[in-house]
């Protein structure tokens, strides 16, 4: 392909994306051959598992960032715009950049022979190629789906490997048990690599790979000693003990319980690094990283009057934890759901931990892959009792939702079900300066 714009790079992009999923690595391999295998030239964090791996991996990005090194990331999906998914120091490739990676991807996939690719198979030559290609220190890289087949999984000696709790997503491809699905994030690890883990239920699947395959296991179970916490809107506050390290008073910006267990994980992340890899990570370092790390759309407060909460909540266990977190900072109010769940998720799972705490619901859909906002508001009328509204355009609902909390004070907003809807109305927010007073 010759040189192409921005614009032409996406139409591409999405006309892959049509042609939907594929697994297995062989494609990929091919086309990284073509490129010279820049793959093998970086040092690479990978990380797999269903729940938490993108906020451990904004931890891991900021914290090395804090220390010095130049840290791409990979991550999926985007909020907003299809660059946030490759990023280096946290800044999002270019426009331009990610045009002309897209061009040396096609042209790599003509030579190879091997015809199509899939969309997160282009992305992720595109992001192992530019990483690259800017002379990273290290590249974290998140897989798309599962682990021993996802096109990420083409490195073969990583700094480490690292695998966040198992939930039930993907099912189709991964498996119907949490043992299944933890079997295919194993499969990520690599003969003499260490790996990290924390906290999964599924402990001895691991541990029997990471034997099978001479990898040093670092684990911390479920019991770490947290200890001190202090919760508010603006960050929480916790120390930690555990058979690894010790830290007092360390801040994070991310809210919920469940980030106390992402940071945590991501701290054993730097003490494998440290004590196997040599990699050196200060205490001021790592507090830093910590407490300036931001992680958009996941349970992200973008307005105070009235306050307005976005999360992705996209699986069940998304969905519990996004309940339990609303318990904890709201209690005392009603929340007003502006939710929306894209088609291909399991609907009822999600309804069944998401609606726990709604007073009103507001059935919308994204621009995006959304459940009709009519179908969904069936589906919902099923789980609850509260009062159950349709709006299919989600602008619209989100004025839906700020009329009826600013009418009853001690009322919030909450939007929850899909990132895609979480990124949509965070720039209506944010950028476009809705709702907000």
């Amino acid at each position: 392909m010759r040189a192409i714009t921005y614009k032409i790079s996406l139409e591409y992009l999405y006309k892959s994306y049509e042609k939907g999923i594929k697994v297995g690595l062989d494609g990929v391999k091919s086309a990284m051959a073509v490129m010279g295998n820049p793959h093998l030239k970086i040092p690479v964090i990978h990380v797999a598992g269903t729940n938490g791996k993108g906020s451990t991996c904004a931890y891991l990005q900021h914290i090395l960032t804090a220390a010095g090194y130049k840290v791409g990331t990979f991550t999926s999906p985007h909020l907003n715009k299809y660059n946030e998914r490759m990023t280096i120091n946290n800044e999002p490739i270019s426009d331009k950049d990610f045009a002309e990676q897209v061009g040396l991807v096609d042209s790599a996939i003509k030579k190879s022979g091997i015809g199509r690719m899939s969309f997160f198979e282009i992305l992720t030559c595109m992001a192992y190629n530019y990483f690259y290609s800017c002379k990273v220190d290290i590249a974290i890289m998140e897989t798309g789906i599962g682990g021993r087949l996802d096109s990420t999984n083409i490195i073969e000696k990583p700094l480490l490997s690292v695998i966040t709790a198992p939930g039930y997503d993907h099912q189709e491809l991964l498996g119907e048990t949490l043992a299944e699905i933890t079997t295919e994030d194993a499969g990520i690890i690599k003969e003499g690599c260490p790996v990290a883990v924390y906290p999964n239920s599924e402990i001895s699947v691991i541990t029997n790979v990471a034997k099978e395959r001479n990898a040093a296991l670092y684990y911390i179970g479920a019991n770490a000693d947290i200890y001190d916490v202090e919760y508010g809107l603006e960050a929480t506050y916790f120390s930690v003990n555990s058979p690894y390290f010790s830290y007092e008073a360390l801040k994070i910006g991310l809210l919920g319980e469940h980030q106390l267990h992402n940071a945590v994980n991501a701290l054993l992340c730097i003490e494998a690094l440290k004590r196997d890899r040599g990699i050196a990570v200060s205490d001021g370092a790592l507090r830093k990283g910590l407490g300036d790390c931001k992680w958009p759309g996941r349970f992200e407060p973008v307005s105070d009057k009235p306050v307005i909460i976005l999360d992705g909540a996209h699986n069940e266990d998304g969905a519990i934890v996004f309940s339990k977190a609303l318990r904890r900072y709201f209690s005392d109010k009603n929340i007003v759901l502006v939710l929306g769940i894209s088609y291909h998720k399991d609907r009822d799972v999600i309804l069944k931990n998401i609606l726990t705490e709604a007073d009103t619901v507001i059935c919308t859909c994204s621009d995006f892959k959304a459940t009709p906002a009519e179908e969904l508001s069936s589906a919902v009328a099923k789980h609850t009792t509260v009062p159950v509204l349709t709006e299919p355009d989600c602008k619209k609902a989100l004025t839906k939702a700020v009329e009826l909390a600013e009418a009853e004070r001690k009322s919030i907003v909450a939007v929850a079900g899909s990132l895609y809807l979480a990124g949509e109305l965070r720039q209506a927010v944010l950028v476009d300066r809705m709702c907000i007073k």
